[in-house]
């Protein structure tokens, strides 16, 4: 499958770029509702598992930055450039540098 992966430093504490994350997987599971099917956070909240139709994928914060993988189906394989832009746009607005 192919992969997208994205990284973006937060320049923040952990605690606050967790929560900042928390925000973005939020709003991203808003506005595409039909695409997900289920998101686990880890108990600790430095890592969420989503799982859709079309992709799983992980978010991971660290110290340092925000790490985000995603898996694509083969179906959804044509989109990999526009999921990566999408990606990089609301992790570079959730965390500017």
């Amino acid at each position: 499958m192919p992969k997208v992966n994205v990284s973006k430093a937060h320049n923040t504490t952990l605690d606050e770029a967790i929560a900042k994350t928390r925000e973005f997987v939020a709003a991203f599971q808003a506005k595409n509702a039909a695409l997900i099917s289920e998101i686990k956070w880890a108990p600790d909240g430095r890592s969420a598992n989503l799982k859709g139709s079309m992709f799983t994928g992980c978010f991971t914060v660290d110290e340092q930055k925000v790490n985000c993988l995603i898996d694509l189906s083969f179906m959804a394989s044509a989109f990999k450039g526009t999921v990566e832009e999408k990606l990089k746009r609301q992790l570079d607005k959730a965390f500017p540098s």
